[in-house]
């Protein structure tokens, strides 16, 4: 049976949302390349199960200049996984960097 377009990527992103560390790695790239805000939100909307992280990721853009991912203006918050991902939700923090 051929599956759907749909079936495979609601298959995959489920598979990479079930360890947060790849989620985030993906979520990384993804949002690092989707200049325009364009794919991401309908890439991720009802794939992601918990709206919080769904948001958290949704929260960062790349910045080209800065060579680092900086949160929308006007998020404050922060997110951390280990000591190589930190998102940047507010001025203070360092921004996602590459690894």
């Amino acid at each position: 049976m051929i599956e759907s377009m749909e079936d495979v990527i609601d298959s995959r992103i489920g598979s990479i949302a079930e360890d947060t560390g790849e989620l985030f790695a993906f979520a990384y790239w993804l949002r690092k390349y989707d200049f325009k805000d364009k794919y991401s939100g309908d890439l991720l909307q009802n794939r992601i199960k918990s709206q919080t992280l769904l948001e958290i990721i949704m929260s960062n853009i790349w910045d080209w200049k800065q060579h680092q991912m900086v949160c929308k203006p006007g998020i404050n918050f922060t997110f951390s996984l280990g000591n190589r991902l930190v998102m940047q939700h507010n001025n203070e923090s360092e921004g996602l960097h590459d690894f």
